[in-house]
C-alpha cells in the first residue's frame, strides 16, 4: 500500500500547517496543492487519501462549486472536508453548507476552527478509509519527542 496522505488544498499554507504535527506522527504524506490539476494528479495515485479543501464561503464562485463536484465524482471514496475562513451569518450557513454537502463535502467546518479539531477530523478520516482499503488498523504513532529516551542513562552508575 502506498503511504496514506493527506491532501491540503488551500491558497496558503495554513491548513497544511495545521497538519505537518498529526502527519509526522503517523508516518503519513502531507501533500499541499493549489489547482484543481493538481488535486487530480494527486488523488491519481491509489491510497487511503483524505482532502482538507479551503473555500471560502464568503467568495467561494461557480468554479470552485464545479470543481469540487468534478473530484467527487472522480473519485467518490475519497472523503472531502471543506474548510472556510470566513464565517457567515447563522441565517447563509446551513444554504451555503446544504449546496456544499451535495456536491460531495463530507463534512463543512467554519471558524474557530482549530489544530485540535482539524488533526481529529482528518486523523480520523484517513484511519477509517486504511481500515476500508486494508482491513487493518493503523499503525499506532510515533513516539513524540518529549519522551526522548537517555542512552547513557545508566552509563557512569558503577563509577561512584
Amino acid at each position: 500500500m502506498k503511504a496514506p496522505s493527506i491532501i491540503a488544498y488551500s491558497t496558503d499554507s495554513a491548513v497544511a500547517d495545521h497538519l505537518r504535527d498529526l502527519a509526522a506522527v503517523h508516518r503519513w504524506r502531507l501533500q499541499e496543492v493549489k489547482t484543481p490539476a493538481g488535486l487530480r494528479t494527486a488523488l491519481a495515485m491509489p491510497r487511503p487519501i483524505v482532502v482538507l479543501w479551503e473555500i471560502d464561503a464568503v467568495s467561494s464562485d461557480a468554479a470552485a462549486d464545479a470543481a469540487l463536484a468534478d473530484i467527487h465524482r472522480s473519485f467518490p471514496d475519497v472523503p472531502i472536508v471543506v474548510v472556510s475562513p470566513s464565517k457567515l451569518s447563522d441565517d447563509d450557513r446551513p444554504a451555503w453548507s446544504a449546496a456544499r454537502l451535495n456536491l460531495g463535502a463530507r463534512h463543512i467546518l467554519f471558524p474557530p476552527w482549530t489544530k485540535l479539531v482539524l488533526e481529529d477530523l482528518a486523523g480520523g478520516l484517513l484511519a477509517a478509509s486504511i481500515r476500508r482499503i486494508t482491513g487493518k488498523d493503523p499503525p499506532p504513532p510515533m513516539p513524540r519527542g518529549d519522551a526522548a529516551i537517555d542512552l547513557a542513562e545508566g552509563v557512569y552508575d558503577d563509577e561512584d
